[in-house]
């Protein structure tokens, strides 16, 4: 063999094809399609969970700080029904609200006797410990008890904001169409 054509053979390199590399794009191309949406949705969870337990330290901590003001622990809780002893005698329904919607004055519906204010939990502290725990604690600037949405409480591009709005343009349609056949 001459020796320019020996240096030639011998030099011959390993390579892919093209049809090879393809195949192989093609593979994880599908494993990535098939990976991305768990991953993204490990990620959004776990932004969830990390906000909850942000909050719930917040939040705790607020309570504990106002128990360290007060010196004492705050009589403001509730209790399950097994502590109740009208469970089971009674239906208890309640018959008025104070104005962060806790039931204050409570009855039995079949002999319409009231209920002590107490029977659920003791909630004699509740309303000032709400106030000093949302007002003054966590420097809350507006309490929305219903309609969220319409009162401001939620910012315009809050994830589900986008679904409450969606409601409202499927609403209004809806009306308009009503009108329109009405006035057919």
């Amino acid at each position: 063999m001459p020796c320019c054509l020996s240096n030639l053979v011998s030099s011959k390199k390993a390579a892919f094809t093209l049809a090879e590399v393809l195949i192989t794009l093609g593979i994880i191309g599908i494993v990535a399609a098939m990976t991305i949406p768990i991953i993204a949705s490990n990620i959004q969870h776990n932004v969830l969970k990390n906000q909850f337990k942000k909050f719930y330290s917040t939040f705790w901590q607020a309570v504990i700080g106002i128990q360290t003001k007060e010196g004492r622990p705050v009589n403001c809780y509730y209790w399950d029904t097994s502590h109740n002893p009208y469970t089971g005698v009674c239906t208890i329904e309640c018959t008025e609200r104070n104005e962060y919607d806790t039931c204050i004055a409570h009855q039995c519906a079949e002999t319409q006797t009231p209920l002590p204010s107490d029977i659920n939990g003791h909630f004699s502290e509740c309303t000032s410990f709400y106030k000093e725990l949302f007002l003054n604690t966590l420097k809350t600037t507006k309490i929305c008890q219903d309609h969220a949405y319409e009162q401001g409480c939620l910012p315009e591009d809050f994830r589900g904001a986008d679904i409450v709005n969606a409601k409202k343009i499927l609403i209004k349609s809806l009306i308009r169409i009503q009108i329109f056949l009405i006035q057919m």
